[in-house]
């Protein structure tokens, strides 16, 4: 890579090492301040303590398991919620009456605070894994069903007369040709839903639970313990931002990626390209 490429504000390279330096200004920052006691440890915690709190968390095992315990409910509910979403939004988007019928229930049972309803689910599923998953996918159907209805809404209705006109059954319509267009809008929610997922089940395990990360993270905070509960948000975050990129790549078509790296290596020639003329007319 030429000096020229690494200093273009297009650079990978020069992104990703910026994010690097960065991050550890801040967190040396972070550790200098509250090592020379300028901010209080106690209220704002300290880099190093965290790091010891992972470390101990992953020597007795608890870690894993909590780790485990988070994901088994926020993709149990994630499956659950996405497919009846999808369904549910394929139906309302292609009747006309019963969507003037519903959307406003769905608008309000969507506006209305997940974390409100925990305590309902607890209720009603037990202290178990059910309410956890209850509460996902109370978070995830309500996205997968407004965007696939809105994708759904979006396709030309000329091409569902002409498969009607046809003789097209109604299975067939929504295989060949509403799924097909709405796929685009589907993979959109999902991409939003992964995330929600994991919160989801985090909030369900501040109601009532006995491992998971929201629970670890509820024993922290009632023990005043600063440095515990940002170590149990640094993992969350770290196993959001991770499920995120995962559900971004798994999620984008090949052809895309294909398009965008044949892009990347065609700017790099062209760019080698004009350095080298740059470099022959100098020697001329």
């Amino acid at each position: 890579m030429t000096k020229r490429r690494f200093f273009s504000s297009d650079s990978a390279l020069l992104v990703w090492l910026t994010r690097v330096v960065l991050l550890v200004a801040l967190v040396g920052s972070w550790e200098y301040l509250s090592a020379s006691e300028r901010i209080d440890p106690f209220f704002w915690g300290q880099p190093t303590g965290i790091w010891d709190h992972l470390s101990s968390w992953q020597g007795r095992g608890i870690l894993l398991r909590d780790i485990m315990a988070t994901l088994k409910a926020g993709l149990y509910g994630l499956v659950i919620g996405a497919g009846g979403g999808v369904v549910i939004g394929i139906f309302l988007g292609l009747s006309t009456f019963w969507r003037k019928v519903v959307s406003p229930f769905v608008d309000m049972a969507n506006a209305t605070p997940r974390f409100a309803l925990a305590p309902l689910f607890v209720l009603w599923l037990g202290l178990g894994l059910a309410s956890k998953v209850g509460v996902v996918v109370s978070i995830v159907v309500f996205i997968m069903i407004i965007n696939t209805m809105e994708g759904v809404m979006a396709v030309d209705r000329d091409h569902l007369r002409l498969l009607r006109i046809l003789g097209a059954s109604p299975v067939d319509r929504v295989r060949y040709v509403v799924l097909p267009a709405s796929v685009t809008w589907i993979k959109a929610g999902l991409r939003l839903a992964v995330p929600y997922a994991i919160a989801g089940a985090v909030i369900g395990e501040f109601v009532a639970a006995d491992q998971g990360l929201g629970y670890h993270l509820v024993q922290q905070a009632g023990a005043l313990n600063t440095n515990g509960v940002l170590a149990s948000v640094v993992i969350l975050s770290l196993l959001g931002t991770a499920f995120s990129l995962l559900s971004t790549y798994l999620l984008t078509d090949r052809q895309k990626r294909r398009r965008r790296s044949s892009t990347s290596e065609s700017a790099a020639a062209r760019s080698d390209s004009a350095q080298w003329l740059s470099s022959a007319r100098s020697i001329r």
